[in-house]
């Protein structure tokens, strides 16, 4: 009885998700579309990894055209939507403002939907059995979603932060080795211009 209404509570939320890694261009955008029916959830979430200052804008449609969310250069974000009419929903990640600079950014796209009326098997098991069962996968399905995103928020940011430390490193390293050559310049000409100075008044 209870492996039955595990397998029909494993039906109630039919979830997909996708994550990418892509480069935006300078002066363009790059646009996803999902199919979703009425009430399903869409979840967007994504970082920049490399590129400029880290930014890049969010915009969300409906099948209708119309703009359901609109983020302006930001390095992360994550926006939960619920559809009110069924068709194909537009994400686009844009960065026209850059005229130089192409962005990678990392991002994932998570759907879920539930049906629209029970099924048989649930209609035939008993609702204290189920509710909590039902309560306690949805729980465990968030935190897992929630425990993901966290850990690429993390890897995220630590790449960021890597190369940032190996920018820093190989600037640092190329001031140095600038400031070496200027130093044995600046001290070959003066052991010149020495000379030169004892040279003229000797021959005074």
């Amino acid at each position: 009885m209870m492996m039955r209404v595990a397998l029909v509570l494993a039906t109630l939320c039919v979830s997909s998700s996708r994550a990418l890694l892509i480069n935006v261009e300078a002066s363009s955008e790059h646009c996803f579309y999902e199919d979703l029916k009425v009430r399903d959830a869409l979840t967007v979430e994504f970082q920049v990894k490399k590129g400029g200052f880290l930014d890049v804008d969010l915009r969300v449609e409906d099948p209708s055209g119309g703009v359901l969310h609109e983020q302006a250069r930001q390095s992360d974000g994550r926006v939960t939507l619920a559809a009110q009419s069924a068709g194909l929903f537009k994400i686009c990640f844009g960065n026209k403002f850059s005229s130089l600079t192409t962005k990678t950014l990392d991002f994932d796209i998570h759907t879920s939907s539930r049906p629209q009326q029970p099924m048989t098997e649930l209609e035939a098991a008993r609702a204290e059995d189920v509710t909590g069962i039902e309560n306690s996968i949805f729980q465990l399905g968030e935190g897992l979603e929630g425990v993901e995103s966290a850990v690429r928020y993390t890897r995220g940011r630590m790449t960021i932060h890597h190369n940032t430390n190996r920018s820093t490193h190989q600037r640092v390293a190329y001031w140095n080795s600038v400031e070496a050559v200027v130093v044995v310049l600046s001290a070959i000409f003066q052991v010149w211009w020495l000379r030169r100075f004892f040279e003229t008044r000797r021959a005074i």
